[in-house]
């Protein structure tokens, strides 16, 4: 997830060691409260110091993304939810210290068995840079650790 905003925001004319404090003033959009993206946030802002002044709160990435787009709020989003956006210019995003997040998760199949092919199909959908994998992961621990 990467932190995004309009190509005209005056973020970008901000050197990258400003850009933390400016989020103080800015108005955010974000998750709502209890969500893991928003616990991943609010981990990232806790880490770098950043303030957020959240204007919105939505389990909803269409109303962060409007928010954006329309030059409302800045927010961390996918970059999935936003791509159209980044090939037209709409919007650009913002290099600061700790981004992008990840999200990282865990398939767990039957170590006996061959994954099924719901799950061999899934992984095939992910991007390449993601590291999907049917490669079993070695417990702490286990005899082969």
């Amino acid at each position: 997830m990467y932190l995004y905003a309009r190509p005209d925001d005056p973020i970008h004319m901000l050197a990258q060691s400003e850009r933390i404090d400016h989020l103080g003033q800015a108005d955010f959009a974000t998750f709502a409260e209890g969500m893991r993206s928003r616990q991943l946030v609010e981990r990232w802002a806790e880490k770098v110091g950043a303030s957020l002044r959240i204007v919105l709160e939505s389990r909803g990435l269409e109303a962060m993304r409007t928010y954006v787009t329309r030059g409302l709020a800045l927010a961390i989003l996918p970059e999935f939810c936003v791509g159209e956006d980044l090939r037209a210019g709409h919007l650009r995003a913002v290099e600061a210290l700790g981004l992008p997040l990840l999200r990282r998760a865990v398939v767990l199949t039957s170590p006996d068995r061959e994954a099924p092919s719901t799950v061999q199909a899934f992984l095939s959908m992910l991007p390449v840079k993601l590291g999907a994998s049917l490669t079993p992961v070695e417990q702490p621990g286990s005899a082969n650790a």
